[in-house]
């Protein structure tokens, strides 16, 4: 005897047959995986498929993934500022001892605005986590907190410590520090010859106020003879790699 299916038989069916033909969901990303993807949308301009793989590593506990949003949300760079946001993520990996994110965390109290509180205690508590560590940034910032007292009493004997230290990696904005501290002579004997010197090594690694503190020593004869020459030598250079105040000497010296 003929057999006949009713019409929603026939759809459960069909729709039996086309799940079995139907291929697998692909598997999830890895971590890793993920921030690949996330950097090859940042290549392509796709900010925000970026953004979320690197949430979907970060999620899975990827340190690389959490700094990576940390630093965008801190920075703006391809989303809005938002400091609250770069908290969320950079203090997992700050209060594991990531000093990138002690740093980081450092910075955004030290600052405040965007979503947090302008707090110089707690800068100073995640830039000495990090300076512990050896990074010449963070011992940078700490000297200039105890420097300007900002965070409590003014302290130059400290603050020259980790300029040494951070100078002794390279820094150069801890270089000029040293230069600026000899040519005041504040916490240090008021050397001249010394003042140039560190601002010659901040000088080679690019850094213009460096070179117009090199050009005003020798304008003025500061602890050292006048030497018009070099002072002219260093204020190009200067205005050359981006003083705003060299160029403005130099505009005005143009003047008839």
């Amino acid at each position: 005897m003929r057999q006949f299916r009713s019409p929603i038989s026939c759809l459960l069916l069909l729709g039996a047959l086309a799940a079995c033909a139907a291929p697998p969901p692909p598997a999830p990303l890895t971590a890793s995986e993920a921030i690949g993807q996330a950097e090859a949308a940042l290549k392509r301009g796709e900010t925000d498929k970026a953004v979320a793989f690197l949430i979907e590593a970060a999620d899975k506990g990827s340190v690389p993934a959490q700094l990576r949003l940390g630093e965008m949300y801190m920075t703006g760079d391809g989303v809005p500022v938002d400091r609250a946001e770069a908290e969320h993520w950079l203090a997992g990996p700050a209060t594991a001892g990531e000093a990138e994110a002690q740093y980081s965390m450092g910075e955004m109290y030290d600052l405040g605005g965007m979503g947090v509180l302008q707090d110089r205690a707690k800068a100073m508590l995640w830039y000495r986590r990090a300076a512990d560590q050896g990074l010449a940034k963070a011992q940078y910032k700490l000297a200039e907190i105890y420097r300007a007292g900002s965070a409590g009493p003014e302290n130059d004997a400290v603050a020259i410590t980790l300029y040494r230290r951070a100078a002794a990696k390279g820094d150069i904005n801890a270089e000029a520090a040293l230069g600026t501290l000899y040519e005041q002579g504040r916490g240090v004997p008021q050397d001249s010859r010394q003042a140039i010197e560190w601002f010659q090594r901040a000088a080679a690694g690019g850094n213009a106020d460096a070179m117009l503190q090199i050009s005003y020593i020798y304008s003025q004869g500061i602890g050292i003879s006048t030497n018009a020459t070099q002072g002219a030598i260093w204020l190009h250079r200067a205005a050359s790699a981006g003083s705003e105040e060299a160029q403005r000497r130099l505009a005005i010296s143009t003047l008839p």
